[in-house]
């Protein structure tokens, strides 16, 4: 069973969400396919075909919005994993000034999973507060604060997280832009710790797979005195964007994150395609990364672009395990490189896209190297509604 209440809140969501159609400013639609060739993303290559439905509604009033968000991802192979999520948020825009400005957000978001995954069904609620101004004419300084709580079937994931950032934006006669940006981030997962492992419905068997993989992702730490834990960091990233032209921009961007204290608090993660997974987030992981893209105008308006990933990635408190789940000792790091190419068409009602790519990680956890491609396309529809007050 769910926790008390959770269903509950689900529910509300849901009513809420959809009630704004009759009252609706904007209504979007999009459905999305996806053929991923690795879905658990592990070296026993698992491949399935994934269609993702959307619905977005908002609504407008001064500078107070109401934004409704209902999300259904179906997989085709493994089915189980399918998952539902509902998002309701209010946004507040205050001008300070004639350069500045204040913003405020307040969430709640809703998930729900299938059969053997209910371990990842969760209820959240997220504040934001931001405030923006222009420096010069030419600058932009912004300086945002996040914070989240969340509450999963299980409770191992429960957690309270804040995100605190300070960016710079500079733009150029040049066609130049560059971003500064640092990043202060802290998770503390409230009750992590099991005092006997429990039982963890199996997902299905994959061929060649180890021996310890049984579970949804990750592998609990039994300690009997329980309490919490939590992983701190921060990160420093730049960015520079440099048009060519009115048709071709390029941009290129680097982010180096550390661990300042803590670690996760679980003896394996794992990172599945489109399932967010709450032991693998952005948190979980130390190093860099490297991200370069190319985007060009086409004839007929048909937007073009190319991109290549590079990231080194350690997790702190994960080890390299064996067969049978055993810690070596050793901590564990992943390689990635991500190949993309994406090409995108807007209509006045609606806009399509495909998309190829192709990712080849590489890791000191045998588990963990694999490479594939993946396919997208899609579809989304723009619709106004009524009349803004």
């Amino acid at each position: 069973m769910m926790k008390a209440g959770m269903s509950a809140r689900l529910s509300l969501l849901l009513f809420l969400g959809t009630s704004l159609l009759v009252r609706g400013d904007s209504l979007s639609l999009a459905y999305n396919y996806h053929y991923t060739g690795n879905l658990f993303q592990t070296s026993a290559p698992v491949p399935d075909n994934v269609s993702a439905f959307a619905l977005f509604l908002t609504k407008d009033s001064g500078g107070l919005s109401v934004l409704s968000d209902i999300r259904y991802v179906l997989f085709r192979e493994n089915s189980g994993l399918s998952f539902g999520t509902v998002h309701l948020g209010l946004e507040y825009l205050r001008p300070s000034g004639p350069k500045s400005a204040f913003h405020f957000a307040l969430s709640g978001s809703g998930s729900l999973f299938r059969s053997e995954w209910t371990p990842f069904s969760s209820f959240s609620v997220d504040l934001l507060g931001a405030y923006k101004t222009y420096l010069t004419p030419s600058s932009i300084l912004k300086a945002q604060a996040r914070s989240a709580y969340g509450a999963y079937r299980y409770s191992l994931f429960d957690h309270l997280s804040q995100v605190v950032s300070l960016s710079l934006d500079k733009f150029f006669p040049s066609l130049t832009t560059l971003k500064a940006e640092a990043v202060w981030k802290y998770k503390h997962f409230l009750h992590p710790y099991v005092s006997v492992l429990p039982e963890i419905p199996e997902i299905p068997a994959i061929p060649g797979g180890p021996i310890y993989r049984q579970g949804p992702g990750f592998i609990p730490i039994v300690d009997p005195e329980g309490g919490g834990a939590g992983i701190q960091s921060a990160s420093l990233s730049l960015t520079a964007a440099q048009g060519l032209g009115s048709r071709v921009v390029l941009s290129v961007s680097g982010l180096r994150q550390w661990t300042l204290s803590g670690g996760n608090p679980f003896t394996s993660i794992e990172e599945f395609y489109l399932v967010p997974n709450p032991s693998t987030d952005e948190f979980s992981w130390k190093g860099w990364t490297v991200v370069s893209l190319l985007k060009v105008l086409l004839p007929w308006d048909i937007e073009a672009q190319g991109g290549y990933t590079y990231a080194h990635k350690g997790f702190p408190g994960i080890e390299v395990l064996t067969a049978e789940g055993e810690p070596t000792g050793t901590p564990r790091k992943d390689t990635r490189r991500w190949f993309e190419a994406r090409l995108e068409k807007a209509f006045p009602a609606f806009s399509v896209f495909l998309a190829y790519s192709r990712a080849d990680n590489r890791s000191n956890d045998p588990m963990f190297t694999w490479s594939g491609p993946l396919f997208l396309a899609g579809i989304a529809w723009n619709l106004p509604l009524g009349r803004k007050e």
